[in-house]
């Protein structure tokens, strides 16, 4: 309907703001638009893992891709890469440009997934080549939610192949020590110089307005941690006779695995719907909604498709009617 408005309005000369992508459908370079172009961690899971999408050992992760340019570039060298990103409007972005290079098959090289649940649940250990990290959200305001921590870079090592190679640049300085700090901070690592070309729109971006650019590249010397075969669920219904009407927000504590949230209940038509947030001890928290039908708590597919198990047990202290603590 959008297209079809647009070629209306160019036909009528009439005014309209088509951005880059919708004016180079205009233009009639791309007219194949694909209504889903990426993957989800359910389908990558169904089709039997995330090497069914990179080889063992050779693999590149690029996470938070944006707009596919960097990605781009390193499938122009002839990397087998992916992407992760969590903006369904860079998502398709992303599988826009790639198109456009000749990478047809957007949901091959596209997943819809935030960096640290990917590593932690779906790649398993000494499985990536390279990982690329650049210009992650700096939040300013919430210095505790940066991906970059000597947690996350251990998660990462023990990803790596033994001599794999991840890369990070930020332009914010405070971010940068940080950055150095959790590389310092972080056994099994050695860090490394690191001065290929960067060419995407942030840096372009930072160095018009002569910002610094600070880069980072360590290589991994040694596995630390003997790693269990991690197996996610796709589904999740547990019995819930006990739950009645529970005040909220209700905070279920989960230890060591952080804390679930149960903010806001809503009538449905086929029960009551609970909006929850997974919050873990670092990384991005995971928005879920609960289904209460007859019973059975039954978990409703979002973005965050998986369940793990600290979403696993928290839905089942939850009903078990454990009050909040």
């Amino acid at each position: 309907m959008q297209y079809a408005l647009l070629k209306l309005a160019e036909a009528l000369k009439a005014p309209h703001r088509a951005n880059k992508v919708k004016h180079r459908l205009l233009k009639g370079k791309s007219l194949q638009i694909t209504l889903t172009p990426f993957s989800s961690p359910r389908e990558i899971l169904k089709m039997g893992g995330i090497h069914r999408l990179l080889p063992k050992g050779e693999g590149v992760l690029e996470i938070g891709c944006g707009n596919g340019e960097f990605l781009v570039q390193l499938m122009a060298e002839g990397k087998t890469a992916l992407g992760l990103e969590i903006s369904n409007r860079c998502l398709r972005k992303a599988a826009f440009r790639l198109r456009e290079a000749g990478f047809a098959e957007t949901s091959r090289y596209l997943v819809k997934s935030d960096g640290v649940a990917f590593l932690r649940w779906l790649v398993p250990q000494g499985f990536l080549k390279e990982i690329y990290l650049l210009f992650p959200d700096p939040w300013d305001g919430s210095p505790q939610r940066r991906i970059v921590t000597k947690g996350f870079l251990e998660l990462v090592r023990e990803r790596l192949v033994v001599g794999g190679r991840m890369f990070m640049a930020t332009d914010h300085t405070e971010y940068a020590r940080q950055m150095e700090r959790a590389i310092l901070n972080t056994e099994g690592i050695e860090p490394v110089d690191w001065e290929g070309p960067l060419g995407t729109k942030y840096h372009r971006k930072w160095l018009a307005q002569g910002r610094p650019t600070h880069r980072f590249s360590f290589v991994v010397k040694r596995h630390l941690d003997e790693l269990s075969e991690q197996n996610p669920l796709l589904d999740l219904e547990v019995e819930s006779p006990a739950i009645g009407t529970p005040e909220l927000p209700m905070v279920l504590s989960l230890e060591h695995e952080g804390h679930l949230i149960i903010e806001r209940s809503y009538q449905a038509d086929e029960g009551r719907l609970f909006k929850t947030v997974l919050n873990p001890p670092w990384g991005m928290a995971q928005k879920q909604f609960l289904l209460l039908k007859k019973d059975k708590l039954i978990l409703l597919p979002t973005w965050h498709e998986i369940v793990i198990p600290s979403l696993l047990k928290a839905v089942s202290l939850f009903a078990s009617g454990i009050p909040s603590v």
